[in-house]
């Protein structure tokens, strides 16, 4: 366990130096606070790795591959947004023969853009939609990600 706490406390030093001398932690508590971070950086890697860059299963990436608004992007039907994965604004559009999800009859989608709809978890998130919508149940079996369920935000 000291060999961790040495391995951990070199590397790391320069960022937490005065935290090692501010609180006395013994070395095990230390090195399962490394292990931790280090869970952490892996999946958080993992999940940045996962995600579509365009964030939903029915979009791709189009030209322009970059954007500072949605002027910039050619193809008809296409968004610019904020892409957290490669860490820039670019343009995405949908994928031919791409399913989008649809509200039940006689309801609004929240979307963000034209074909970014707001996915939501089922009706029991209270978290995703806006005050003014609710996680419904898509009519459509939309193209999604992996493990993802078939609602969206509407009202």
């Amino acid at each position: 366990m000291l060999y961790c706490f040495f391995n951990w406390r070199r590397r790391l030093i320069s960022s937490i130096a005065g935290y090692i001398h501010q609180v006395k932690m013994e070395y095990h508590t230390i090195c399962i606070i490394l292990i931790a971070f280090v869970e952490l950086a892996e999946s958080r890697t993992f999940l940045m790795d996962s995600i579509n860059e365009c964030y939903h299963a029915w979009s791709e990436r189009s030209q322009p591959s970059t954007c500072s608004s949605i002027a910039d992007c050619k193809e008809a039907g296409a968004d610019c947004i904020f892409s957290i994965v490669t860490n820039q604004h670019i343009c995405c559009n949908t994928k031919q023969d791409a399913i989008l999800p649809e509200c039940p009859s006689g309801q609004k989608m929240l979307a963000m853009g034209k074909n970014n709809a707001v996915v939501c978890r089922g009706p029991d998130d209270s978290d995703t939609c806006s005050d003014d919508y609710e996680c419904v149940q898509s009519v459509t079996n939309f193209t999604k990600n992996p493990g993802q369920l078939n609602f969206v935000c509407c009202k």
